[in-house]
């Protein structure tokens, strides 16, 4: 894929996600996608490694039953060939509890063919789960 193949499939998946068309982010999605979200699985159950496309979507279900999209927008799109990297300010809704949740994430993907085969995710998880659980996560 070319830089500029690559910068519009990801806007176009980005969109899709901000605008909850997960239709058109799963036609984003390749079938043998490897995929994972660095984040603590008993705060975040949608965290950890996902292995295909049916998993994936598994793991973005979750987060849509738990979390209502409040704003998602990249800020940052840097494009090398057929891999991304997008900085974006994320705001979600807690479900249960009502709460807003402001983050910044760092996503790293790899396209072949218009579609995303590789997916990584980072954030400050520290802070977002003091954000999640309402409370600040006492070490001592």
């Amino acid at each position: 894929m070319t830089e500029d193949e690559t910068r519009a499939v990801v806007r176009d998946m980005y969109d899709a996600y901000a605008r909850r068309d997960f239709d058109r982010v799963a036609a984003r999605i390749d079938d043998q996608i490897e995929w994972v979200i660095y984040g603590p699985r008993q705060i975040f159950p949608f965290t950890g490694p996902r292995n295909g496309k049916r998993a994936v979507l598994e793991a973005l279900a979750t987060i849509a039953k738990d979390y209502m999209i409040e704003s998602y927008s990249p800020r940052i799109v840097v494009v090398d060939g057929d891999r991304a990297a997008v900085l974006s300010e994320v705001v979600f809704r807690q479900r249960a509890s009502g709460r807003t949740l402001n983050f910044r994430i760092a996503n790293f993907l790899r396209l072949r063919d218009g579609k995303v085969i590789e997916f990584e995710e980072f954030v400050d998880t520290f802070d977002v789960a003091e954000q999640a659980l309402g409370r600040w996560i006492n070490l001592n």
